[in-house]
């Protein structure tokens, strides 16, 4: 992996040769470089989370995680993502410019908030082994978001003897959603019956 180096400093020293019946003297020009051998710091105080509706995305920036480094300009960072033998990179200039999104991509979560959780591995070069980077994890809040019709489910025949009523129950009628909680479901009746209903 290359490194980058940057001049921090010039100086020179003299120096005299003998050869014990005449000497050269000359000038030795020396370079002071910074090594970049440092890994970067994450930045504690931001958020480290970010929410999102099911099925949606949102803008990730350096509101929601960032790192700083000594020894590299702090846009040229690079964030890693690695799931599988799939690699996933980003700087953090594109977190400035606010084109890093996620995209929940599950489907339906039900009634309740789902959390979802991101690991980043911080390097100072594309090139670097992940292993070499500081870890930084974004918490996700995945919030259910209302989009699904409920499903009826008909089971048998109401039976109703002439003159007499009948309770609709739950072996006769129910529904289900996704995205609502069964006790909230409301049932309307949209069209009376032709022989009666009291």
């Amino acid at each position: 992996m290359q490194r980058l180096l940057t001049i921090i400093h010039e100086d020179s020293f003299g120096l005299s040769v003998s050869d014990g019946e005449r000497s050269a003297t000359t000038s030795v020009a020396v370079r002071v470089a910074l090594v970049d051998d440092e890994r970067p710091v994450p930045l504690r105080q931001r958020r480290g989370r970010a929410e999102v509706d099911e099925a949606g995305s949102v803008v990730l920036t350096s509101a929601n995680i960032a790192a700083t480094d000594n020894d590299t300009n702090d846009g040229n960072l690079v964030f890693s993502i690695v799931r599988g033998e799939q690699t996933t990179h980003f700087r953090q200039r594109d977190l400035w410019a606010k084109v890093v999104t996620y995209r929940h991509k599950d489907g339906e979560i039900g009634t309740k908030a789902k959390r979802d959780m991101v690991t980043f591995a911080v390097t100072d070069d594309i090139a670097a082994p992940v292993s070499e980077g500081s870890v930084l994890g974004l918490n996700i809040t995945v919030r259910p978001v209302d989009n699904s019709a409920p499903r009826v489910l008909p089971g048998g025949p109401l039976f109703v003897k002439e003159a007499s009523k009948a309770t609709i129950t739950t072996e006769v009628l129910t529904a289900h959603d996704v995205d609502t909680s069964d006790d909230e479901l409301v049932f309307v009746i949209s069209k009376q019956p032709r022989w009666g209903f009291h």
